[in-house]
């Protein structure tokens, strides 16, 4: 059955409903860098959103689940879910996605998110774990056309490539999380994509182009 459209009254309340929830993730994004996540309070959010900090529970649960919500926009506008160009286009964006956030004030958010991460609700986990699995189809799809259209010869599965990859990424990140500025980020990066390219037999990452 199609959706109805709200009108009237009831699509002015959605409309402001959305606003309400843009604003305050615009605030509580702004708040999380100048401050960091836990030395933000909800009533600051509030405040540099012009709304009651009140109108936090009922859109995102808590500050926890404003987190997820910023965080999660981040990762969306970043990595688009939809198949990739297979071969060496479908690479450097992939390359290009998961390395974006690196140089930016955005990147601190995410070891925030990661140990908040804990604390989230089995729907909230829920979530998370199928925008992993969404995300994992679409690299292994990529993968599974790019060796079969560029004719490679895998070392591994297209699953333990995949695996591998996804994994270490995030693991790089978590370092860098950690260890700050005693982790080179960059050398971990390249690390990754020389293993990348030999498990996958090709020559993607030697000829990786970050200028896209």
């Amino acid at each position: 059955m199609a959706r109805t459209k709200a009108t009237g009254p009831s699509r002015r309340m959605t409309e402001i409903g959305d606003e309400s929830r843009q604003r305050l993730m615009d605030a509580a994004l702004e708040l999380f860098l100048e401050k960091g996540f836990e030395n933000t309070t909800v009533v600051e959010i509030g405040q540099r959103a012009g709304i009651s900090h009140g109108s936090i529970p009922w859109h995102f649960g808590n500050k926890s689940g404003l987190l997820y919500a910023v965080v999660l926009k981040l990762f969306e506008s970043n990595s688009p879910a939809e198949a990739l160009p297979t071969g060496q286009q479908g690479f450097n964006t992939l390359w290009q996605q998961q390395a974006f956030y690196d140089g930016t004030p955005e990147f601190a958010l995410f070891g925030a998110f990661f140990l908040s991460e804990v604390e989230h609700s089995p729907a909230r986990q829920a979530e998370v774990l199928a925008a992993h699995l969404e995300r994992r189809e679409i690299v292994i799809d990529w993968v599974n056309r790019s060796i079969q259209n560029d004719a490679l010869t895998a070392k591994v599965s297209v699953e333990e490539i995949v695996e591998f990859w996804l994994g270490a990424a995030r693991g790089i990140v978590t370092q860098k999380l950690v260890l700050g500025e005693n982790f080179d980020l960059r050398v971990a990066r390249h690390g990754l994509g020389v293993a990348v390219e030999s498990l996958m037999g090709s020559n993607y990452f030697q000829n990786l182009d970050t200028s896209l």
